[in-house]
């Protein structure tokens, strides 16, 4: 699901995500990526922006969404938490360089 922000006719912020179903039969949602243009932070895009992606999924009969952010990250601590995400469990992540 791909979600903008426009203002003055140009896109000012974007969210996309990946929806993921397991062989469980669980669907969730994968907030992959969120950016709002520095000059357009603090009116709220954000939150506009994952408001919607939880509405949509909600609305599709998805369970849980679901982003992964670094734990310096404090601006985007923040939106997490003011649109009603939490911690969870701490969990580590591992990647592979595999050029």
């Amino acid at each position: 699901m791909v979600f903008v922000v426009e203002e003055g006719g140009e896109v000012v912020g974007w969210l996309y995500s990946y929806e993921l179903p397991r062989p469980d039969g669980r669907r969730e949602v994968c907030l992959y990526s969120i950016d709002v243009a520095e000059q357009s932070q603090g009116r709220g895009y954000g939150r506009m922006l994952v408001n919607a992606l939880l509405s949509e999924a909600r609305q599709k009969g998805y369970k849980e969404v679901w982003t992964l952010t670094d734990d310096d990250n404090l601006a985007a601590q923040g939106l997490y938490g003011d649109t009603g995400g939490g911690t969870g469990q701490l969990q580590v992540m591992y990647s592979w360089d595999i050029s």
